[in-house]
């Protein structure tokens, strides 16, 4: 629209100059009308050419508009791609070098988190005792930096009792999850062993319960823990053979994590495992009697968690009902375990989701225990 109103302004400039130049020459020679006429001609033809002149060499350097041919349009705007292609480019280029160097960033960042997650301990004190793990006493230890930790202090007394513990240490510097007790290291002094661990400072299960009667919204919660931290090590190929609430650890938060990995082993894909090993009030029928089934594997722990659910609700040992009794038989309390032709009583005064969860852990054949990822989505434990 500008453009068109200077065009039609510039024409009339010319015509209006021509005019005043064409009367101005007939008047100073006096000539007649068709001479007049022929000078406004001849006039308008000087000034249409100055001002043809004066557009080619006139610079606007403050306009944004240029006249070029069809050719230097073709050339600007290959430039102009080229440019924009350039720039394009050299845009990718620092944005990957920005992502290179954010993902450098955020890997070393990652290797720093993980690593102040495992202090360095040097010079610690050692506290008060706090109960016994497999192989030895554990006690509370303090550091020169400031902060506790848990102490396992193991006497090695045969060099079978050494091979285990080295196990035990070689599973927990792997394990790296919420819900499992974490490894600082170890520090040897003379045929002392100490390993260190994370403190959790409730202390275990077993002791909570004693102090504090459980609700079910308790019990779901630590239950749901445990499931994860079982998922966890299953998903390794690693079977725990000894949960139960006095291997449970809970902290200040209500954070429950799995704990002593004394009797713990990493199992084969597709094998199974023929050692007598756990407590026996908590082993499952196969752990029992190996023998019956050909062995055992993860499903063991399943059992185990059903018979931890229970004690949390009833405060009691499993099969607490028999021990009580006056002639009571362990070694037929065994063998009927692994005869599965027993199983631990649940109460019926216990809720209905609670006492459906136990029911499915407790199944004596251990094809038909649920996973600990299955047994997650349970309306006991799923979170709503």
């Amino acid at each position: 629209m500008i453009a068109k109103m200077e065009f039609a302004l510039s024409n009339l400039g010319i015509v209006i100059c021509s005019i005043y130049f064409g009367w101005v020459l007939g008047r100073w020679g006096s000539s007649s009308l068709w001479e007049s006429s022929g000078m406004m001609c001849f006039g308008l033809i000087i000034v249409w050419i100055i001002q043809s002149f004066g557009k080619l060499n006139t610079v606007q350097p403050n306009s944004n508009h240029y006249i070029v041919s069809a050719h230097q349009s073709s050339c600007i705007q290959d430039t102009t791609a080229i440019v924009q292609e350039g720039k394009q480019i050299q845009l990718q280029r620092t944005l990957t070098h920005q992502h290179s160097i954010q993902t450098h960033t955020l890997a070393l960042n990652q290797q720093k988190t993980t690593k102040s997650r495992r202090p360095t301990i040097r010079h610690w004190q050692k506290g008060d005792h706090l109960g016994r793990g497999s192989f030895g006493l554990v006690y509370e230890g303090f550091s020169a930096e400031g902060f506790f930790f848990a102490v396992k202090e193991i006497k090695f007394s045969s060099e079978y009792s050494r091979t285990k513990v080295e196990e035990e240490i070689a599973l927990l510097s792997q394990f790296n999850h919420q819900n499992i007790v974490q490894y600082y290291g170890t520090q040897k002094v003379d045929s002392v062993l100490y390993i260190f661990l994370e403190l959790l400072s409730k202390g275990s299960l077993d002791k909570l319960y004693k102090k504090f009667p459980l609700q079910d919204s308790q019990v779901s919660a630590y239950t749901r823990q445990i499931l994860h931290g079982l998922n966890y090590l299953h998903e390794q190929n690693v079977i725990h053979r000894d949960i139960k609430c006095a291997n449970i650890l809970i902290n200040g938060n209500g954070s429950v994590k799995l704990a002593d990995f004394g009797l713990a082993r990493v199992i084969e894909s597709g094998d199974l495992v023929k050692s007598f090993k756990g407590t026996p009030c908590w082993m499952a029928p196969e752990v029992v009697n190996p023998k019956r089934v050909g062995g055992y594997g993860v499903k063991a722990d399943i059992w185990s968690l059903g018979c931890t659910v229970l004690e949390m609700l009833t405060r009691e040992m499993p099969y607490s009902d028999m021990v009580a009794q006056p002639y009571f038989d362990p070694m037929n309390l065994i063998l009927m375990i692994g005869e599965g032709a027993l199983l631990p009583t649940i109460p019926n005064y216990l809720s209905a989701d609670s006492r459906d969860f136990i029911q499915q852990c407790l199944k004596v054949n251990p094809e038909d225990r649920p996973t600990a990822c299955q047994l997650l989505d349970h309306p006991f434990v799923k979170e709503v």
